[in-house]
């Protein structure tokens, strides 16, 4: 009964909860109460020193605690986190070489000791690798500083899958760019370095590419779909495509963006959203996340073409025969489906942002994700489509027939928008994802 009412009262003490509200003191004065139960399981704290400590209590032969935990929230003077020992614990220099817990050691790696570690309360990956010297390899307490070399050590550039994972950046201003400026290594098991985000802009296959990413890789959460569900709903999928009935990005494939906002994006790997730019800087805003680096991808696609089937969505026509450029442009801007609210260069101030080729988004892009996304276990074959447009008839769009009107609307498309000009800029350039793809594939 201890055991429980403890646990729970933990419980809502690291959640803030009102229910204890006002008792945080006399809560973390009853540790007498924890050291009378025996097994009292992991303690629900944010600290990653405070989880170290709750391994290091285990009993010795005689069934005795081996060590003393330090109390819950006290303060410590004249210590570090590396530096603190507990009762009894053997220091760092008593831990043969050849049994000690070893942390990001493999020759070859990439070692920043100043990286902070996302989850662990403010260590650093130097502070992390200082606890670990003091204690024994294969034990629980390594076992859990090891997990976060996920993070801290990435290992020799090496080929993954089909592909190479190049990131690059836009400056050099830190010790982290020596990780970003070469090939990086990440396992099928664990979170990728960095987070990435997809910035759905619309009409570019983005709801087709969110669904397919999330049915084929863990931890993708998106405006249209997220990977825990995306089995059965494309089961769904494929029941009404039987039946013959339309299929839409409804339900489960269209997650509003308050409940993502609820749910948070602490468990994704992969975002994508549709909504407009400042999305991504609110959410955030100095490119990082809980620590973490993030990089964002835009889908890229020839504008003119573009511009035609945002107008076919629209059901507009541009006005070919038109007397001035103001009722010519005037009709091109009617198309517009959310076009200059999803990208601003604002996002490059903030963020690594490169590009991919729509043309090229589900087999070369989703590819070169396949190396640093880890694979779903269970995958629903074949996606099926959510429609978000009718069908398009190219024989009605007359800018095709008039070349001096084609190219008044591509010059002007590239003077006003702000997205056309970062894919002109971006496409063929080291920043495109599918041409460095498309590169490796020819060697």
């Amino acid at each position: 009964g201890t055991y429980v009412a403890m646990s729970m009262l933990r419980w809502f003490l690291w959640k803030s909860s009102p229910v204890v509200g006002g008792l945080e003191d006399q809560i973390r004065s009853l540790t007498g109460m924890w050291e009378q139960t025996p097994g009292w399981g992991t303690p629900p704290v944010k600290k990653f020193e405070d989880v170290i400590d709750y391994y290091s209590k285990t009993k010795n032969e005689a069934g005795l605690h081996q060590y003393r935990p330090a109390q819950y929230g006290s303060v410590q003077q004249n210590t570090s986190k590396a530096n603190i020992l507990l009762p009894n614990q053997p220091p760092a220099s008593g831990v043969d070489a050849a049994t000690k817990c070893t942390f990001c050691e493999a020759e070859g790696g990439n070692f920043n000791k100043d990286m902070l570690v996302p989850g662990t309360g403010g260590d650093t990956c130097g502070s992390i690798k200082a606890m670990a010297a003091g204690h024994l390899n294969e034990s629980d307490v390594c076992a859990t500083m090891q997990k976060e070399e996920r993070v801290c050590c990435l290992g020799p550039p090496t080929i993954i899958s089909k592909h190479q994972v190049k990131i690059s950046k836009s400056s050099a201003d830190d010790e982290n760019e020596k990780v970003n400026q070469r090939t990086i290594k990440t396992k099928s098991d664990s979170h990728p370095p960095i987070l990435y985000g997809h910035v759905h802009v619309a009409k570019t296959g983005g709801t087709s590419l969110n669904g397919i990413m999330a049915n084929r890789f863990e931890r993708v959460c998106g405006h249209k779909g997220y990977s825990y569900d995306a089995f059965q709903d494309n089961e769904q999928a494929k029941r009404k495509e039987k039946e013959g009935k339309e299929i839409h990005p409804e339900g489960r494939s269209s997650v509003f963006p308050n409940t993502m906002k609820e749910i948070g994006f602490e468990d994704c790997d992969y975002i994508s959203q549709e909504a407009k730019w400042q999305f991504w800087t609110n959410t955030f805003g100095n490119g990082t996340f809980h620590g973490m680096k993030m990089e964002l991808h835009v889908p890229c696609r020839n504008r003119l073409d573009h511009l035609m089937s945002q107008c076919n969505y629209r059901r507009k026509n541009i006005t070919c025969d038109a007397k001035t450029d103001e009722e010519l442009f005037k009709s091109v801007k009617e198309c517009f489906v959310f076009l200059l609210p999803r990208y601003n260069h604002a996002l490059l101030k903030h963020f690594d942002v490169r590009c991919f080729d729509f043309k090229k988004q589900f087999n070369d892009y989703t590819s070169y994700m396949s190396g640093i996304l880890q694979t779903r276990r269970f995958q629903s074959t074949p996606y099926v489509k959510r429609d978000t447009n009718r069908p398009r008839n190219k024989a009605n769009e007359c800018i095709w027939e008039n070349r001096a009107v084609l190219e008044k609307i591509d010059k002007y498309l590239l003077e006003t928008v702000p997205y056309y000009q970062f894919c002109n800029d971006c496409m063929g350039s080291e920043n495109e994802i599918t041409a460095t793809v498309a590169e490796y594939n020819k060697e």
